[in-house]
């Protein structure tokens, strides 16, 4: 729990930060964050989030199989067709 951080803020929205709170134990206590900009754990929350950038990157890459399901061949090196 020591070198930990809380942060209250919407999860849906990367923008909105409410408070952070850091736990230390050197100098031991609890230390308010204000600034989001100072939250290490407000930078992780807003780096998981997809740009724009990201979203048309990864939209490129992702094939999709328009084949309907039931004329799709078996593949028996997997399990899905005991399913």
């Amino acid at each position: 729990m020591w070198h930990s951080e809380i942060m209250c803020a919407n999860a849906l929205s990367p923008d909105d930060f409410v408070i952070a709170y850091h736990i230390s134990m050197l100098p031991l206590g609890i230390f308010k964050i204000v600034n989001k900009e100072e939250s290490k754990l407000w930078h992780l929350h807003r780096n998981s989030f997809m740009t724009k950038e990201k979203r048309a990157v990864l939209s490129n890459e992702i094939e999709l199989d328009n084949t309907p399901f039931n004329e799709r061949k078996n593949d028996e090196g997997t399990q899905l067709h005991l399913f």
